[in-house]
């Protein structure tokens, strides 16, 4: 499994894809799907995220086709994301990534500013591994 967040979530919805990456459909966690539609949605927004969004990357968002990127069912890993968010006090965001990287050994793939400092103490000793994508890589 290969696990992205919004911003390479809203790369893909754009047509692009790393050459990094494998077959795989990459998987969104839900809350970052959340994130991702709010950003697209709020006229008020004004972000990486929304703006210049296309109303075809608005219409694959709303409704990703299954084979381009798919929504992570977020009640598989609650338990583990309700224990790292206590243990370590990363954000729900963080939380549910990680729990659902380190349930499932997917690889996670994010935009350099979604990493948190502590991401890498809690991956220790799993077999996730962690790719950061710097904001040219995603434009």
């Amino acid at each position: 499994m290969l696990i992205v967040d919004d911003h390479l979530a809203r790369t893909i919805l754009s047509g692009m894809r790393s050459r990094n990456w494998s077959n795989e459909i990459p998987v969104l966690p839900w809350t970052f799907h959340v994130r991702l539609l709010r950003a697209l949605l709020d006229s008020r927004a004004y972000g990486r995220l929304s703006r210049a969004v296309k109303d075809d990357t608005l219409a694959a968002a709303l409704a990703p086709p299954p084979d381009l990127l798919q929504v992570l069912d977020p009640r598989p890993f609650a338990v583990r994301t309700a224990r790292l968010k206590a243990a370590h006090g990363v954000s729900i965001l963080a939380a549910e990534l990680l729990a659902a990287a380190i349930e499932t050994e997917a690889s996670i793939h994010v935009a350099e500013g979604n990493v948190g400092r502590s991401w890498p103490q809690i991956l220790a000793g799993t077999q996730v591994t962690l790719h950061v994508y710097s904001r040219l890589e995603l434009q």
